[in-house]
């Protein structure tokens, strides 16, 4: 994959990261809302540890309880299991596992349908925004919870607290097609631009894809079984953007409870609140697993849980150090990097890629010769606008039909656009401009008539070199042509090709040079300033061209019959191990269901081995149609008549 695909990690591109800054705050139930939480749950200890195995509808009160005892009352007092719509996070272990030890449902005592004593965990929360403002009047904070219920309680008591408080969560429609209808994105926005609030109640929901990085104080209400959706709750701060040194990670947990016994200490001890976790996902996933499996089958005792946790980290540890090791042989096995920096240095140099530019020039073009009046002018460094009318607006749907939906982001009549991604990340109104985008699809679908005639792609320009750049392109004139290879293949793609003749030195540039001046041509040239035209290309430096430009495509047809059939043998192997692993996994499940005499699912099995197979069939199918290669080539695309001076 490493000519395809490059991975980054987050520390790695980020110079000035914020410091992750954890604290714990520990707080101890009342002896009243300890009996409400057995009262909650039958079969628990004192402080929410299970001591036998439990239902999947105890665990969940359980859970709830432990994140917040008033909410979880008012949930499920005198309800059988009422559910919340976001606690679905034990689904990461079996079923027969939750069932070891368990029992039904019956003579279950109903706990009061209302909470009238104290909350000793929402109180610590209160100590931590005091101390929070009181250091920093004006900071945002971001509380995540895991259930809607304690979401919707903490709101609540905010606000009956003086502290005007936003929610978002499953139940908060959202619709960002629908900016009027979009109810978690007006109070995203409230959030962030609103000096009165001051607090946002989250539940999973905000965790993965918002961003927060305006906020740097964030509270953990209550701790996840599932390490990936702590580092998601964090990530939503600590991330690219962040304009404090320092995330503040605030830690709610009751002494003596599972997320203090076992959670918290797992995660301090391995890191989590320090640093991201990155390649220990998986491992770390199954190590908390097991732990969870235990702990809701009522096997462990506090302390045993205790020395579980630090086995668990140990190993965690030890997996951190392999990875570690390999990370700093890497340059040793395989020495990419230094090749995949020429090749960006390389594709920069040559303008292997659609530029600023190049994406204004198209657009210029369309708003002066289909929009005219609507203009287009820089707003600010990096940022431009334009008048929006109906009729443009129609034709950017237009565009987008069968893509992604297309917002309109027009203010007052008027759109503000980048080209520039880190501009747009710190201003969501502005437009993000691409290649991809339904504006300059229609540009470019609306401009394409205009080079039909063969004039149109025909030019004259001048480029002014400084004395110490392109030391290669001496001073004179050039025939500069442009050829196109249709490649058919597993990588079926359509190459430039620019053949450029140097009429003083009477020879063809070598392809990387000629590559050069074209994209100096096409981004810097300047309108040719002599009263007659140019000189015409001779006869014989035309057959020449053609000559040289049909080698090239027979040597590019013998590179890419090589690199095709290397492909094709790749992906053959990797279906294949595919299929038999998908295979193996149905056959298992059959074998299993044929073992415990569950005759009626067996023909689903069987279904599904008929169907991997034909769909791998298919697949082989379609590869075989890409194995055979061809590169044709076009006849001249565009011709330029280019002047090099120095300056």
């Amino acid at each position: 994959m490493a000519s395809i695909v490059t991975r980054t990690r987050k520390r790695d591109v980020q110079e000035h990261a914020a410091a992750r800054r954890a604290a714990v705050f520990r707080c101890r139930w009342t002896q009243q809302e300890d009996e409400m939480y057995q009262r909650l749950v039958k079969g628990a200890a004192s402080l929410g540890w299970i001591r036998e195995g439990l239902s999947l509808g105890e665990i969940q009160r359980a859970r709830q309880a432990a994140s917040c005892l008033p909410a979880a009352v008012e949930a499920h007092g005198g309800a059988p299991a009422a559910s919340d719509d976001e606690a679905v996070e034990i689904s990461d272990i079996l079923p027969g596992d939750i069932r070891i030890g368990g029992r039904a449902e019956v003579g279950r005592p109903s706990p009061p349908a209302a909470w009238s004593g104290s909350d000793s965990k929402f109180q610590q929360l209160l100590e931590i925004l005091r101390v929070a403002w009181a250091e920093e009047p004006d900071a945002k904070v971001l509380i995540f919870t895991f259930f809607v219920g304690t979401s919707k309680y903490l709101e609540q008591r905010l606000a009956q607290s003086g502290y005007p408080t936003l929610r978002i969560s499953g139940d908060v429609p959202s619709n960002p097609h629908r900016p009027d209808l979009d109810e978690r994105g007006k109070r995203m926005r409230q959030f962030r631009e609103d000096p009165a609030i001051r607090v946002l109640v989250s539940t999973e929901v905000g965790s993965e894809g918002l961003d927060f990085q305006f906020c740097h104080h964030l509270v953990n209400y209550d701790l996840p079984w599932n390490p990936m959706v702590l580092e998601q709750r964090i990530g939503r701060v600590d991330r690219f953007g962040q304009e404090s040194d320092v995330v503040h990670i605030h830690n709610l947990v009751v002494e003596g409870t599972v997320e203090d016994r076992i959670l918290y200490r797992l995660y301090d001890r391995i890191g989590i609140f320090r640093e991201s976790i990155g390649d220990l996902e998986t491992i770390l996933g199954e190590t908390v697993r097991e732990l969870q499996r235990d702990y809701v089958s009522g096997r462990l005792t506090p302390e045993e849980a205790e020395k579980r946790v630090e086995q668990a980290a140990r190993a965690v540890d030890q997996r951190r150090v392999h990875l570690e090791q390999l990370e700093r042989s890497a340059g040793e096995l395989f020495g990419h990097e230094e090749y995949i920096r020429e090749e960006m240095q390389r594709v920069g140099r040559l303008g292997r890629f659609v530029s600023e530019e190049a994406m204004l020039a198209v657009l210029r073009s369309y708003l002066e010769s289909h929009h005219p009046g609507l203009g287009l002018w820089e707003e600010q460094p990096g940022v431009y606008g334009f008048r929006m009318s109906d009729e443009l607006r129609s034709a950017i749907q237009s565009a987008a039909l069968g893509g992604p939906i297309w917002i309109d982001r027009s203010r007052g009549g008027r759109l503000l656009l980048t080209t520039q991604g880190d501009v747009a990340f710190r201003h969501p109104e502005v437009e993000l401009l691409n290649v991809s985008h339904p504006l300059l699809k229609a540009a470019v679908d609306a401009i394409k008539p205009q080079l039909q005639d063969p004039g149109a792609r025909v030019g004259q320009a001048v480029v002014v070199l400084s004395p110490e750049r392109d030391v290669e392109l001496q001073p004179g004139t050039y025939f500069v042509v442009v050829f196109s290879h249709t490649v058919e293949g597993i990588r079926a793609r359509r190459i430039l090709e620019p053949a450029v003749w140097s009429r003083e030195g009477q020879c063809l540039l070598e392809p990387e040079a000629g590559e050069r001046l074209l994209y100096l041509a096409t981004e810097q040239g300047m309108e040719w300033d002599r009263a007659e035209s140019g000189a015409s290309m001779p006869t014989e430096v035309w057959e020449r061209v053609l000559s040289e430009v049909r080698r090239r495509n027979r040597t590019l047809l013998e590179r890419e019959q090589r690199e095709n059939e290397a492909l094709f043998t790749r992906r053959r192997r990797v279906m294949e191990a595919e299929y038999q692993h998908h295979r193996n996994m149905i056959e298992r499940k059959l074998q299993t269901a044929e073992l415990r005499g569950r005759d009626r699912i067996l023909p689903a099995f069987r279904g599904q081995l008929q169907k991997a197979a034909a769909d791998y069939e298919a697949k082989v199918s379609q590869l075989e149609q890409t194995r055979d290669v061809a590169a044709r080539l076009s006849d001249p695309v565009a011709a330029c008549l280019v002047e090099v001076r120095r300056a």
